[in-house]
Order: structure tokens, then C-alpha cells, then sequence
């Protein structure tokens, strides 16, 4: 995996193009039946079952007396955008008012959840709504994509369940791709083990105003976390003691990293664009073969459980899943007039911010 920023001297416009490819497995006989054997035609159906569950949950729900109260705040993994583009970009939450445990808290159930969209801070000037469908296939996560917006334009968004509010999103669409652009500024960020310490790099990053984030991947660690919380000396519950190997487990490691209240902001204040690196599953694995093993019908599923935990907590398009051509987390991104300057980025263990005027 690698993502290169394409910038050359006499241009206005920078190209992002993430590459890399894989492919996601999931179905709800996988979960019972983790080590079953999985043939072309066996993957192809469990997957292409998770992309309509998927696209489902862009519709417009016909949930009658199907949102009942959950007890808690539904929002606490915070809101996200990603993947901007001059016309369209995708908002992300996830409904968990209790995220450590089983399934967030949430009832196995469909819930409706509610969306606004506005061109300024105080959602007064709402320019798009609507209501989609949170599933329990996928967690109670919710990715909206929005089409038909002005490029090169700031937006806020909020989501709603019931009587609880989520908090207010800040999200920007890519310049038209003819627009000239005087400036870029945007930070990336990789290898963020929450064990390992704080996020003080996300904190710096809210005070700047960016016109996106890129992660480079590893934005968790499949390895299991002490009670103590490693360097943050915090408690952990024990659901965190074994390594990432289930469904449940990869979600749980998720949650906990998004409670982390410095990564929260720094997803609200600014689309990400993210790709994966191998902790996202497991270190050193290469397509469907484990670290230091050959490929097997038990890391087939946890390498599909990993994926779909990802997709859960990452603002990423529908078309991303199976049944739209496997998992697909490389794609490019114009922003702004094309004119011939390059600069590569590759990933880095630190988090970074950097800015280019011309």
C-alpha cells in the first residue's frame, strides 16, 4: 500500500491517489461457521449479501414506532466525512451508547437515524435532510452519501436519533476541476496504536484549518490491550485483554480508539480520506495468508471480519464492498485545476501537518 500526493511546481492542483486492493468476506453463516471452506461462488454470495445490506441502508426507511429509546447518548464514537469530491462526499456515525459493550448497546434491530445538512456552523440554513437506515448487518453504522453539492464549498451536518443530537460536523467539498487553487492544506497521519500514547498530534491538526486529513493506515492494532491501558494508564475492561481475531473484538478495538476525544474532533472538524496498512487485520499478513503461516479457512475469517469493522467505522462509499468489486480502498481524488508538479508522501510513524501555498 502506498498513497502518493501528486503536486507539480507551476500547479494549483494536487492529485491523491490511494492504491491498493483487497477483498472483504462476510455472511451471516461466516460468523456461525468461521472456518468453513470458501469457494469463488461461496464468496461472491456472502459478500455481495453485505453490499445490498449495505445499499439498503441508503433508503429512505419505512420504520414506524422502530426507535426506541436506547438508554444513553447513541453519538459517542462522534461523527466523520470522508472522500470529498466537487459534488459529493460521504458522512459517517455509528450508534453505540455504550461502545465497550456487545453491539454498542444497540438493540438487533433496523433504527431510523436522522441527517441534516447546512452551509453554516448553527445548522440554520439546512440545504438537504433525510432519514437512513441503521443496521444491525453493519454495526448501527451509517454512511451517507450526498450527491448534487457546489464544489469547493464548506458544509455542517448533524445526525439525530429520537430526541438525542449528534455533534455538529464540518466537512468540505473538492474545487471544481477547473477551479484554480492557490493553496492546499492538508495533514496525514499513520500508526496510531492507542496504547502507545495520546493523540496529541490530532489535537494540533483541530487548530489548523485543513482542507482534509489523509491516513496512511494502521489506524488500529489487531494486539490485545492491558488493564491498565498501556502508556495512557487508563482501565480497560477485560474484553480488551485478547488480540483481534473476531467480529466483536475488531469492533470493540475500533470503538475504542474512536472514543479517543482528540481523533473525535479531528474527524469533525475535516474530511479524512483512509486507507489500511496490515494491522488493520493482522501484522505482516499478504492477502490470504497470516504472518509467518500459509493461507487458511480461520485467518480467510478474521481477515473478513477485520474488513468489515473497518468499513463500520470509516467514512467510506457503499461501492467500497463486495458485490462492487471487493473491498476497494484505492481511489483517486482531483482538487482543483491540473497543471504538471509532483511531491510523493509516503507513510510515516508520526503524524504530520503540511501546507503548500503557490
Amino acid at each position: 500500500m502506498q498513497l502518493v500526493s501528486l503536486v507539480r511546481p507551476h500547479e494549483a492542483v494536487r492529485r491523491v491517489d490511494t492504491r491498493g486492493e483487497s477483498q472483504m468476506t462476510r455472511g451471516q453463516d461466516l460468523l456461525s461457521h468461521p472456518t468453513a471452506r470458501f469457494d469463488r461462488r461461496r464468496f461472491l454470495q456472502l459478500t455481495g449479501a453485505l453490499a445490498g445490506a449495505a445499499a439498503f441502508s441508503q433508503l429512505r426507511p419505512d420504520l414506524a414506532g422502530a426507535a426506541p429509546s436506547l438508554g444513553a447518548d447513541p453519538f459517542q464514537l462522534g461523527v466523520a466525512s470522508g472522500d470529498p469530491l466537487p459534488n459529493d462526499v460521504v458522512l459517517w456515525t455509528r450508534l453505540a451508547p455504550r461502545p465497550f459493550e456487545r453491539d454498542g448497546g444497540v438493540p438487533d434491530r433496523k433504527l431510523p437515524v436522522g441527517w441534516r445538512l447546512a452551509t453554516d456552523p448553527d445548522m440554520r440554513d439546512v440545504v438537504r435532510r433525510g432519514t437512513v437506515v441503521a443496521l444491525p448487518e453493519l454495526g448501527h453504522s451509517l454512511h451517507v452519501e450526498l450527491y448534487g453539492l457546489k464544489p469547493g464549498r464548506d458544509y455542517y451536518y448533524q445526525f439525530d436519533y429520537r430526541d438525542d443530537l449528534s455533534p455538529i460536523g464540518h466537512t468540505r467539498t473538492a474545487p471544481a476541476s477547473r477551479d484554480r487553487v492557490g493553496s492546499l492544506a492538508f495533514a496525514f497521519a499513520s500508526c496510531q496504536a492507542w496504547d502507545n500514547g495520546y493523540y496529541s498530534a490530532y489535537r494540533r491538526m483541530a487548530e489548523e484549518d485543513l482542507d482534509f486529513v489523509v491516513h496512511l493506515g494502521d489506524y488500529t492494532y489487531e494486539y490485545g490491550i492491558d488493564a491498565s491501558g498501556g502508556f495512557r494508564n487508563v482501565p480497560v475492561p477485560d474484553q480488551f485483554r485478547p488480540n483481534c481475531t473476531t467480529l466483536e473484538r475488531y469492533r470493540l478495538q475500533h470503538a475504542l480508539y474512536k472514543s479517543d476525544p482528540d481523533l473525535q474532533r479531528a474527524h469533525r472538524l475535516f474530511p479524512w480520506m483512509i486507507v489500511w496498512d496490515d494491522h488493520e487485520v493482522e501484522n505482516d499478513y499478504a492477502s490470504l495468508t497470516p504472518e509467518g503461516g500459509q493461507p487458511n479457512p480461520e485467518f480467510t475469517a478474521r481477515r473478513a471480519f477485520a474488513y468489515q469493522a473497518f468499513y463500520e467505522h470509516i467514512p467510506l462509499r457503499v461501492r467500497s464492498l463486495p458485490g462492487f468489486g471487493d473491498l476497494r480502498i484505492y481511489r483517486r481524488v482531483t482538487w482543483g485545476e491540473v497543471h504538471p508538479v509532483d511531491i510523493m508522501t509516503a507513510a510515516v510513524s508520526t503524524s504530520t501537518v503540511t501546507n503548500f501555498a503557490l
